[in-house]
C-alpha cells in the first residue's frame, strides 16, 4: 500500500502536466499477475494553472485514506499547501469539487499551519468498486485533481449471521431476512463468494481473497483463531479464480492449477498430508492442473484439465470414491471420470457433471442424494438415475441439484424442507422436476436452500429458510420455487455452498 507521502496528488505550479494512471482488470482462470498488482490504488494526477503573478510558486497536495472512497458515506479529505520554500502556508482558501452526487463540508477550506481538511459524502452505493472518483482542489489560479479509488461491494446477503458471516456490518445476534448489501470494503467488484458453516470467504475480480465471521480453527485464514464481523484480506494470496469452502476450511484455486487450504485440518481435510489446523494457506499436495474445485463437509475436490477428478479428507461414508472407505490425507484419484466438465459436492458425497450430460455420484446416500434410485452408500461413481443432458450440477448437504440443457431443474434427496422443490416433503431417490421451472440458467446452493436464475433476470428460491435465507422477510419453509424480493440487477448467483445457511447474490 502507498505510504502517506507517495499516496498524495503533488502539484507544484509552474511544472507541466502530469498523468499517473492505473486500471485494473480481473484475470482470467489462467492469467498470471503479480501477487502484489491488486493493491496499487489507481492514481491520476492532472494539473493546468499559470503560475501566481509576483507570488513565486505553492506546491498543493490531496490525500485521502490509502487514496480511497467509500461509495456511500463520509470520506475525510486533506489538502497540504506549501509556498516556494517548501514551507507551509499560513493563509488561504482551497475549494473543491467532484463528480455529480459528491458533495464536501465544507467546500470551501481554510488553510491552516499549511493544511486544510474536509469532508467528502458521496451517495451512490452501487458505484462499481475499484472505479475512480477524481477530486479536484483549488487555490488562487491553481488547481489539482486525485483519483480516489471507490471502495464498495456489488452484492447482497441474505440468512445466517450469528459470526457475522453475511459480512453485512449488521449485528452478529441478527439474521438477515432481507437482502441487504455488504459493507462497502472492496477494492474491486465481488467474482465469487463461499460459505461454510459459520464463515465466508469472497473473491474479488482482481484476485484477491477476503474472509469474514467464525475464525475458532483459522479459516479466516488471517494468522489467528479470532471470529472477525468485518471483511479482511487475506495475505499473501494471489491469482486467485475460484474460492470453496468446506465446514470450517478454505480452498482457493490459484490461476496456475495450484489449489490453496487454510483452517480445519483435524481430519485431513486440507489435503497436505497433516491432520492439523492451518490458520494461513498453505498447497494441497500434487495437485498443480486443476481448473474446478467442490467442497463437502470435511472432503475435498478437485477437477483437472485432463478431465480426472481427485479427492481428499474424510472418506469413510465414499466421500473419497475410490472405494477405501478410508480418509485420505492427500488427494487420490476417483476412479473411472476421464471426462469430467462439471463438479459440485453434498456433504458428505460429490457430483460430477460428465462430457455427454450424464451425472456421475458417490458417497452418502441415507436420504437418496446420490441420485440412483436406492439409498445405499456409493463408495465408487455411480450413474444418476434419467440425467442425460445436463449442463450444471449443484449440491446442498443430502441433495443433488441438475440443470438442464433445455432450461429445466431436476432434484434429489433429502425433501423435509421442500429441498427438491416439488411441492412435498417426501424423500426422492432420483431426480424430480423443481416447480414448473422451464427457463433457468443457473442454479446454487447454501445450505438446505437452493436458488435458481431465470432467463428474466429474475431469481427464485426454494427449500429450508430457517435463518431466513430466502430474503422474503420471513423463515417458513418454501415447497416450490418462489421468486427472492429486492435483488433486482443480480448478475450471477455466488456460489455459496452445502455447508452454509447464508446465501449471496452478485450484482
Amino acid at each position: 500500500m502507498l505510504d502517506a507521502a507517495s499516496a498524495c496528488a503533488v502539484l507544484t505550479i509552474e511544472r507541466l502536466t502530469m498523468s499517473i494512471g492505473t486500471t485494473p482488470t480481473g484475470p482470467t482462470r489462467r492469467t498470471v499477475l503479480s501477487t502484489t498488482a491488486w493493491a496499487v490504488p489507481a492514481i491520476a494526477m492532472t494539473a493546468s494553472s499559470p503560475a501566481f503573478a509576483g507570488t513565486g510558486s505553492e506546491t498543493l497536495a490531496v490525500s485521502t485514506p490509502n487514496m480511497q472512497a467509500v461509495a456511500k458515506g463520509d470520506t475525510p479529505v486533506t489538502i497540504t499547501v506549501t509556498d516556494s520554500n517548501g514551507q507551509p502556508a499560513t493563509s488561504g482558501v482551497v475549494s473543491l469539487t467532484g463528480p455529480s452526487g459528491v458533495s464536501f463540508s465544507p467546500a470551501s477550506a481554510t488553510i491552516s499551519n499549511g493544511t486544510a481538511s474536509s469532508t467528502m459524502t458521496t451517495t451512490d452505493n452501487w458505484a462499481t468498486p475499484g472505479s475512480t472518483l477524481t477530486v479536484t482542489a483549488a487555490t488562487n489560479g491553481g488547481n489539482i485533481s486525485a483519483a480516489l479509488t471507490v471502495l464498495g461491494a456489488n452484492a447482497w446477503a441474505t440468512g445466517m449471521n450469528n459470526r457475522g458471516q453475511a459480512g453485512t456490518g449488521t449485528s452478529t445476534s441478527s439474521n438477515v431476512t432481507n437482502a441487504t448489501q455488504l459493507s462497502l470494503v472492496f477494492p474491486s467488484p465481488l467474482r465469487d463468494i463461499a460459505t461454510g458453516s459459520s464463515f465466508s470467504i469472497a473473491l474479488l475480480q482482481d484476485g484477491s481473497v477476503w474472509t469474514v465471521g467464525s475464525n475458532s480453527r483459522g479459516q479466516l485464514g488471517d494468522g489467528t483463531t479470532t471470529d472477525r464481523a468485518t471483511w479482511k484480506q487475506v495475505a499473501g494470496l494471489g491469482n486467485v479464480t475460484q474460492v470453496a469452502a468446506m465446514e470450517a476450511t478454505a480452498l482457493a484455486l490459484l490461476a496456475d492449477g495450484r489449489i490453496m487450504a487454510w483452517g480445519a485440518g483435524d481430519d485431513t481435510q486440507l489435503g497436505d498430508g497433516s491432520s492439523q489446523n492451518r490458520s494461513v494457506p498453505g498447497a494441497v499436495s500434487s495437485i498443480t492442473d486443476a481448473v474446478e474445485i467442490a467442497t463437502g463437509r470435511i472432503t475435498g475436490y478437485a477437477r483437472l484439465s485432463n478431465g480426472r477428478v481427485m479427492a481428499w479428507g474424510f472418506g469413510y461414508n465414499g466421500e473419497i470414491g475410490d472405494g477405501g472407505g478410508i480418509s485420505r490425507s492427500t488427494p487420490v484419484f476417483v476412479p473411472g471420470i476421464t471426462d469430467a466438465r462439471g463438479l459440485a459436492a453434498q456433504s458428505s458425497g460429490a457430483y460430477v457433471l460428465l462430457s455427454s450430460g450424464r451425472l456421475k455420484a458417490w458417497g452418502w446416500n441415507g436420504k437418496g442424494a446420490v441420485g440412483d434410485r436406492t439409498s445405499t452408500n456409493r463408495m465408487t461413481p455411480v450413474d444418476v438415475a434419467n440425467i442425460t443432458n445436463a449442463t450444471q450440477v449443484a449440491g446442498g448437504p443430502s441433495n443433488g441439484y441438475a440443470l438442464l440443457a433445455t432450461g429445466a431443474l431436476r432434484a434429489w434427496g433429502n425433501n423435509a424442507e421442500g429441498e427438491c422443490g416439488d411441492g412435498t416433503s417426501r424423500e426422492r431417490v432420483a431426480p424430480v422436476a423443481v416447480g414448473t421451472i422451464s427457463d433457468a440458467r443457473q442454479i446454487t446452493t447454501t445450505g438446505w436452500t437452493a436458488f435458481a436464475r431465470l432467463s428474466t433476470g429474475k431469481v427464485v428460491v426454494w427449500g429450508g429458510n430457517s435463518a431466513g435465507q430466502a430474503g422474503d422477510g420471513t423463515t417458513s419453509a418454501k415447497y416450490s420455487p418462489v421468486e427472492v424480493p429486492n435483488i433486482s440487477g443480480t448478475t450471477m448467483l455466488a456460489s455459496n455452498g452445502p455447508n452454509g445457511s447464508t446465501a449471496f447474490f452478485l450484482r
